[in-house]
């Protein structure tokens, strides 16, 4: 079962690194402001975490359990992806009516 949960925890380790990148890129090309926090050698060590956690990955192929974990991830992913389309025309309506609602 821990294998279970190390997937999320990878899944959103690599999401706040993606989006770290991503906001790196945005600070080279002038969009954003670079906030007074910083991540300590980035964006290196933004890459360095996600191969770290592709190993992880990796490692967790080699275990039984962590084979039908992986294997799990390949149609939970789909699965998501699907409902997210099926659900955000309302999740987007939703979101309008809230803002719209807050005087923003």
């Amino acid at each position: 079962m821990l294998e279970v949960s190390a997937i999320g925890i990878i899944g959103g380790w690599a999401t706040i690194m993606l989006c770290h990148i991503k906001l790196q890129s945005w600070v080279r090309l002038g969009k954003v402001e670079r906030p007074s926090f910083r991540l300590f050698g980035a964006p290196f060590t933004s890459y360095l975490t996600l191969c770290f956690l592709a190993l992880v990955l990796v490692t967790m192929g080699f275990s039984e359990t962590g084979r039908w974990v992986l294997a799990s991830v390949l149609v939970l992913i789909p699965v998501l992806v699907l409902g997210w389309f099926a659900c955000r025309k309302r999740i987007l309506e939703t979101s309008s009516a809230q803002t719209t609602k807050a005087g923003h």
